[in-house]
C-alpha cells in the first residue's frame, strides 16, 4: 500500500521517518510516498505539526520511500 504525503501550497515541510531518522524536505505541492505492506499499517504512527510530518515505522526493512515518479529514494 502506498501512503502519500504532500506539502501544501503555503510552504515547504519536512517529512521524517522514525526511529530511523531519515527525513525529506518537500517543496510546495511536492509529494513522496511510503510503500508499506498492508500487514504493517496498524503499527504506523503519523504525527502532524506545523511545518512537518513524522512517521514512526516499527518494522525497519519493510518500507520504501518513493518520489512522485515512483523512483525509490530510500528503504526504511
Amino acid at each position: 500500500m502506498d501512503l502519500k504525503f504532500t506539502a501544501s501550497e503555503s510552504g515547504p515541510i519536512q517529512v521524517s521517518f522514525e526511529p530511523i531518522g531519515t527525513f525529506f524536505v518537500l517543496e510546495p505541492d511536492e509529494s513522496i510516498y511510503l510503500r508499506t505492506p498492508i500487514g504493517t499499517l496498524d503499527s504506523l504512527q503519523v504525527v502532524w505539526w506545523t511545518g512537518g510530518i513524522e512517521v514512526w515505522v516499527d518494522h525497519p526493512g519493510d518500507h520504501t520511500v518513493l518520489d512522485e515518479n515512483g523512483t525509490e529514494l530510500d528503504t526504511l
